[in-house]
Parts: C-alpha cells; sequence; structure tokens
C-alpha cells in the first residue's frame, strides 16, 4: 500500500530532524497506549497496542530513522511481527527542507501487512494515509511546541542578560 503526504512546520529543519530521533516526541506518532524505547543502537523498539471491536492486537516491532545523505533527509523503517497478528514492513521516505520561508516535510513510502494486519489495513486502507498524516500532524505540532519554548527562554535570557558598559 503506498503511504504518502506533506506538512509545514514553523522551526527550522534541524529542530523537526532532531524531533525525530527524540524518543519522547516519537511517541506522537504511535496510537495512545503504545510503549516506545530508544536501544543503544539508536533503534526504537515500540509495542503498538490497537483494539478494533473485540479484538486486542499488541504488535512489537523496531523502527529505525536513517539519514539519506541529502540535506535534512531521512529514511523511516517499521517492522513489526506478531505470530497472530501477521506481519507489517513499511518503510517511508522523509524530505524535510527549506522553501519559501517554511520548513516543508514530505513522506511517501510503501507499507506491506500479512495476516490479521494485512486484512485490516486492507480493509481499511482508505483510512491508512489519513492516520499516517495525523501521527505526523502531531509530531510537526510537539516540534513546532518544543521551538518556541526554546525560543522564548533564549529570549528570556537575552532580556535577562545584564547590559554592559564600554
Amino acid at each position: 500500500m503506498q503511504i504518502n503526504g506533506q506538512l509545514k512546520a514553523k522551526c527550522p529543519p534541524p529542530f523537526l530532524v532532531n524531533i525525530l530521533r527524540d524518543p519522547d516526541a516519537m511517541m506522537q506518532l504511535l496510537p495512545a497506549g503504545s510503549v516506545l524505547e530508544k536501544s543503544p543502537d539508536d533503534t526504537y523498539k515500540f509495542s503498538v497496542v490497537k483494539s478494533i471491536g473485540p479484538l486486542r492486537l499488541t504488535l512489537p516491532g523496531i523502527l529505525t530513522i536513517t539519514p539519506t545523505g541529502q540535506g535534512h533527509g531521512q529514511t523511516m523503517t517499521v517492522l513489526a511481527s506478531h505470530m497472530i497478528g501477521g506481519k507489517v514492513d513499511m518503510k517511508l521516505r522523509i524530505n524535510i527542507f527549506r522553501a519559501e520561508g517554511q520548513t516543508n516535510m514530505t513522506y511517501d513510502g510503501d507499507l506491506d501487512a500479512t495476516g490479521l494486519a494485512g486484512r485490516i489495513l486492507k480493509e481499511h486502507r482508505t483510512r491508512l494515509n489519513g492516520a499516517v498524516k495525523a501521527s505526523f500532524f502531531r509530531l510537526k505540532l510537539h516540534a513546532e511546541r518544543e521551538f518556541a519554548k526554546k525560543r522564548a527562554l533564549a529570549q528570556n535570557a537575552t532580556a535577562a542578560a545584564p547590559a554592559s558598559s564600554d
């Protein structure tokens, strides 16, 4: 299944890339009730808990984010599997760049799923792009809030600094 979209953010590209590497911020991408922890090898181990009707599925997996070597581009890879729930493989190319005074983030990639997860995702494929976009939107809002806090702290520190006499 194809996944793609774009967002604009009110923070510089390097700040958005740093947010993508922050475990607390990465939680914005996962459904409520999920668990995420950063491993020493810079991968993220996660467990997504999703209820569909009377069925409750816990899907453990690994998420990696690696630079593409082009500007602020990143590649996000998600591998998850469950004996009953099936297997989910997703690879997104994330391009973060500055244009027309704004930070833009585009993403596109593929998701392949088998088993119960595959059947559910195929049934709801029209909602899949919307769900991914909503996750990135939550991440964008988190990045903008954090950037605004950082900028306010810097302005307060500048305003509080004693004037030097020459």
